[in-house]
């Protein structure tokens, strides 16, 4: 019978995600360097550039995800960094992230970070996110041609109702609504006629 780690489930499974992310950063990483050796050796090709851009995508989603669902402590990520990841995980696409914010703990920047992918989740057809820190207070606007939200995973993140059906598309919100209780924060969600507002706010 195999042992089962005595830890918090949602820890352990941060640490499956760092470990995951970490161990392909490499490897991708290096699919990228020859890429880039190989384009200075053949003429370019649609298809080499094709394959890089695929390598670079990769990469920036991991290095996203390794913040969003990774294990988180009180190591600083500088601002410039986090803004690379935000725009490595969106630039050119339906979504555009503006990021305000200075260097943040790991546990911080993977609040704003789930925020965001929360966020994304209601702009079916994309939008403009802001996220900003300030004080222990973490701020999401977003606005979009259209907005959705499902009632059960927006329900549990703001009201904590039951989401026994969660699937993996959804599980942001599962830590984010977690998360956010472990820092004594408590999220909201305010709609307006252009868009929408997630705040957490400390506890008083």
């Amino acid at each position: 019978m195999t042992d089962v780690p005595s830890k918090d489930p949602t820890a352990l499974a941060t640490l499956v995600s760092s470990r995951v992310c970490h161990d392909l950063i490499s490897p991708i990483g290096a699919v990228g360097n020859g890429l880039e050796l190989l384009q200075s050796l053949v003429p370019p090709s649609p298809e080499l550039a094709l394959i890089a851009e695929s390598a670079d995508t990769a990469s920036a989603k991991l290095r996203f995800f390794r913040v969003a669902f990774g294990a988180a402590g009180s190591e600083m990520l500088d601002a410039r960094g986090l803004s690379q990841a935000l725009s490595g995980m969106y630039g050119g696409g339906r979504i555009s992230v503006d990021w305000e914010a200075s260097a943040l703990e790991r546990r911080e920047a993977r609040l704003l970070f789930l925020l965001v992918l929360c966020a994304e989740s209601a702009l079916p057809l994309g939008g403009k996110i802001h996220v900003e820190a300030d004080a222990g207070t973490f701020r999401l606007y977003a606005e979009g041609r259209r907005t959705r939200f499902e009632p059960a995973p927006w329900g549990h993140l703001c009201r904590g109702d039951s989401f026994v059906d969660c699937s993996s598309a959804q599980v942001h919100f599962l830590l984010l609504r977690s998360f956010a209780a472990s820092e004594n924060l408590i999220p909201s969600l305010s709609e307006g006629e252009n868009g929408f507002a997630i705040v957490l706010t400390p506890l008083t």
